[in-house]
């Protein structure tokens, strides 16, 4: 459960499919600091959900006395849905192929953030249900897995709005941008501003 990220990749692919745009964000040209890398890498843990959830599946949850698998069932189900629609969102601003459909992934990725965050709240309360059901160090790590997370979605919560408005003025019809001078807005800092919280979140 410590690094959660991709099904993604298969949500990823379908968002993605129709963009013919050879650059990034909606841009006639790659954005220096984001490369495939950052695309294939996000959401590449939330497959280790997905795996556990069908392994959950098999055994029949009201045969464990204890009910770890019964909450480890919840915990899965409540994180791939929210998590999946937030960084799939994230995956396809990156391959948007239009200012326009930019624009309007931009909307709906702010729109994904307070659902997340409200399923990681319900996932920590449901994490307490195992105390006494498993180790102590692995009900640590679940819950500092779950805070991590926590907190990276609100880093890029708080990042996303600068770098949206970098965008927008980068891609705008009047726009002075291009190539060899996009770094001068879209700054390293601020592309880290996005990268490392995503990378953290996977």
């Amino acid at each position: 459960m410590a690094r959660w990220t991709s099904v993604l990749l298969i949500v990823g692919s379908m968002l993605l499919g129709g963009c013919f745009c050879a650059g990034d964000f909606g841009l006639p040209y790659s954005v220096p600091g984001f490369d495939a890398n950052f695309r294939s890498g996000i959401g590449s843990g939330i497959v280790s959900i997905v795996k556990a959830n069908a392994s959950l599946l098999k055994y029949e949850a009201n045969l464990d006395r204890s009910g770890a698998t019964t909450v480890l069932f919840d915990v899965a189900n409540n994180l791939t849905s929210p998590l999946n629609k937030l960084l799939g969102h994230v995956a396809a601003t990156f391959g948007a192929n239009s200012s326009e459909a930019l624009q309007a992934l931009v909307e709906e990725l702010q729109a994904t953030i307070l659902p997340t965050t409200a399923a990681l709240d319900q996932v920590s309360s449901t994490i307490g249900k195992l105390q006494g059901a498993v180790r102590p160090q692995l009900l640590d790590t679940f819950s500092n897995n779950v805070s991590t997370i926590t907190t990276q979605i609100g880093t890029l919560a708080r990042n996303w709005s600068p770098f949206a408005e970098a965008l927008k003025e980068a891609s705008s019809p009047d726009s002075t941008y291009s190539s060899t001078n996009v770094s001068t807005l879209i700054t390293p800092a601020l592309v880290q501003s996005i990268a490392s919280p995503v990378s953290l979140i996977n």
